[in-house]
């Protein structure tokens, strides 16, 4: 059992953490004021610097290439970051194509073959990097 100091403007009731536990009556307020949310503030962080533009659909390991859903336009020479929970790859975009023919750029609602510099997963999130102003 441990007790957590009060600092000087804050409630006077006593928080008990048991174990990594809060006791029944702070659980609510011991959630919502001590735990920090680092996956929100990641995730805000990565939108103020990148713009979601897919996820990543199929990956064809041997050829390299990732099958991508798109939720926002996309153009060749744009640079994307992919990110998962074990990928974390920064490119620019090289190679697209639709059903065997190449493009230069691709409309929201499309799914594209992406030519990748490493191994990336289903469900990882791609961004393209905004440009610096």
């Amino acid at each position: 059992m441990r007790l957590k100091a009060r600092a000087v403007g804050e409630p006077t009731t006593l928080h008990v953490q048991t174990h990594g536990r809060v006791s029944s009556p702070y659980r609510q307020f011991y959630r919502k004021t001590i735990q920090p949310k680092t996956r929100s503030l990641n995730w805000f962080h990565m939108e103020a610097l990148y713009e979601k533009v897919g996820r990543i659909t199929h990956f064809y390991s041997k050829a390299s290439v990732a099958v991508v859903e798109l939720t926002a336009p996309l153009n060749r020479g744009d640079k994307i970051v992919i990110r998962g929970s074990t990928t974390n790859i920064e490119q620019p975009v090289d190679s697209m194509e639709i059903e065997h023919k190449q493009i230069t750029n691709a409309q929201a609602g499309q799914s594209v073959g992406m030519k990748v510099s490493g191994h990336v997963r289903e469900n990882d999130i791609v961004y393209r990097v905004k440009p610096s102003a």
